[in-house]
């Protein structure tokens, strides 16, 4: 059996990430910044945003007011909801990395980062921004255990989601991972144990939390060196 060690993650960690910037939210309007990994084609990629009137959990019973494709194929930028009727209500923008709908309903199984609006509130210091995260919490020479986060109210094990590891400090879009590994529950936050790796040691590995089916939904990932 081997051991395994307690550590801290070595090297950057990097998510996804979206905000309503200062005055972003008008009558007929609202703004979105958003950062997603290197590597990333947002509208490529099929990443979706869509924007609820609801409280900050995932809103899965409510139909979205305005759904859109992320229009831009840079890993970050902003972009508007636009012709909209936003009252002082609370709204629940979130944000997709993938479409594993493969409809036009709004694909909230791939949703890994959101901004939620308190009612009456029309700048980035009211909003309560959600970003997803990926750490190692502990490794051994065969075996990882990874803490993730996703947003309160997504069901990582019925919407698909996965972990993917590569040896070196870079995940990739494009390049097969030495191993995948499916996230075993349906809480939005938990440790999720990993065995039947083969982990060498003094050397670098990524893990990337997938938020869907397919490898270019990544969520986070972390770099960590044993």
């Amino acid at each position: 059996m081997s051991e395994e060690l307690s550590i801290t993650a070595s090297g950057s960690t990097m998510a996804t990430w979206i905000t309503v910037p200062d005055g972003g939210v008008t009558s007929t309007s609202v703004q979105i910044d958003y950062k997603t990994l290197n590597g990333n084609k947002p509208n490529a990629y099929g990443n979706q945003v869509a924007i609820f009137q609801s409280g900050p959990d995932l809103p899965w019973n409510v139909t979205p007011e305005q759904v859109q494709a992320n229009p831009n194929d840079d890993q970050d930028g902003s972009f508007n909801f636009e012709d909209l009727q936003v009252q002082m209500k609370s709204y629940l923008v979130a944000y997709a990395v993938g479409n594993d709908a493969g409809t036009d309903d709004f694909p909230l199984a791939n949703v890994c980062a959101t901004a939620f609006i308190p009612a009456g509130s029309d700048t980035s210091g009211n909003t309560q921004d959600f970003t997803p995260s990926v750490s190692i919490k502990a490794f051994g020479s065969d075996s990882v255990t990874v803490n993730y986060s996703m947003p309160p109210g997504q069901t990582p094990q019925t919407a698909g989601h996965y972990l993917a590891i590569w040896e070196g400090k870079a995940y990739a879009y494009d390049k097969a991972p030495m191993k995948v590994q499916p996230i075993t529950s349906d809480q939005d936050t938990r440790s999720q144990p990993w065995n039947g790796l083969k982990l060498l040691r003094s050397t670098s590995y990524t893990v990337a939390y997938i938020a869907g089916s397919a490898q270019h939904d990544m969520a986070c990932a972390v770099t960590f060196t044993t």
